[in-house]
């Protein structure tokens, strides 16, 4: 499938959402690519073929793996003060 290749499906485009009618509505976003942000005015207009474009599935990729390595460390956080109050009890 081709698509176009601009800023609202690439990795460095942190989108923008409020709440409307309970619900998260897409208000814009702005370039988060360090290289590239220091040469724009304006990191909030949306560009098509940027040479810095990269998909946006890497930006969800590397989301899910930070929430998870999160969640893997309070699992061992909660496990060692589950194990604390047990040995308090006894």
């Amino acid at each position: 499938m081709e698509f176009e290749k601009n800023c609202n499906n690439c990795r460095f485009f942190l989108k923008h959402y409020t709440i409307n009618n309970l619900r998260f509505t897409n208000v814009g976003g702005h370039c988060i690519n360090t290289e590239l942000c220091g040469k724009l005015k304006n990191r909030s207009i949306v560009r098509n073929n940027c040479n810095y474009w990269e998909p946006y599935e890497i930006q969800v990729k590397e989301r899910r793996e930070k929430m998870q390595n999160t969640i893997r460390k309070m699992e061992k956080e909660l496990s060692d003060i589950l194990l604390i109050l047990k040995n308090d009890i006894e």
